[in-house]
């Protein structure tokens, strides 16, 4: 086996799977590889990304809100289509 397909099989995936503990090694979002498993939502709990409710609560994703406005992409995220 090759270096690099061992570092590929150590790095962690980044898939869809059920697992509503936050992954601190994700530079993105913590959530990441749980928030499609979330219900769509409104309001102070919507991920401004994903548009889903955050697994993190309200909190996480005034947090959220908060960098991204920061940095510039609150208004890129809000204008994002969201998935049904």
């Amino acid at each position: 086996m090759t270096a690099e397909k061992v570092e590929q099989k150590e790095r962690p995936a980044f898939g869809y799977i059920p697992e509503f503990q936050p992954r601190e090694d994700n530079p993105i979002c913590k959530w990441e590889h749980c928030i499609e498993l979330m219900p769509l939502v409104d309001g102070p709990a919507a991920c401004p990304t994903f548009g889903h409710e955050c697994p993190g609560g309200v909190l996480q994703a005034v947090e959220c809100r908060v960098a991204l406005r920061d940095s510039g992409d609150l208004a890129e995220a809000e204008d994002s289509p969201r998935s049904e």
